[in-house]
């Protein structure tokens, strides 16, 4: 499965990076919503987009806003640690259907759940350690 990363913290890139890619998945990285944006428009298939929402250049709630209007049936996994539930509301509001909010700090096994649930792709895993993102 090709994960297109849109997050700004090179610690939580690094941990969510090297898990994806244990698991078997390709991971593509952004540092902010127009470098993601330029991702999503070059980089071929994507199959789930995973974005903080704190980011310079562009806000990651802006970006999936984008992201869903150029490919309305992408998966998006919105991770934050500042998001406020009118956001969150506001989110699930406009991007109806494969979404999925985590907020940080959470477990690697909780995000990877949750990106299998967005795109249908559950299967068994190794155990993962408890490691965070926080």
């Amino acid at each position: 499965m090709r994960v297109l990363l849109a997050d700004d913290e090179p610690e939580i890139v690094g941990l969510i990076e090297d898990t994806l890619s244990e698991l078997g998945h390709e991971v593509a990285t952004a540092g902010d919503g127009i470098a993601a944006l330029e991702t999503l428009v070059t980089s071929g298939p994507i199959d789930v987009l995973v974005t903080d929402v704190m980011m310079p250049r562009m806000r990651g709630d802006e970006l999936a806003r984008r992201a869903r209007a150029s490919r309305p049936a992408l998966p998006i996994v919105v991770i934050s640690g500042n998001l406020t539930p009118s956001l969150a509301d506001e989110l699930r509001a406009a991007l109806r259907g494969r979404l999925a909010i985590l907020a940080k700090p959470f477990t690697m096994g909780a995000l990877v759940d949750e990106i299998d649930r967005v795109t249908g792709h559950g299967r068994a895993r190794p155990a993962l350690a408890n490691a965070a993102a926080a």
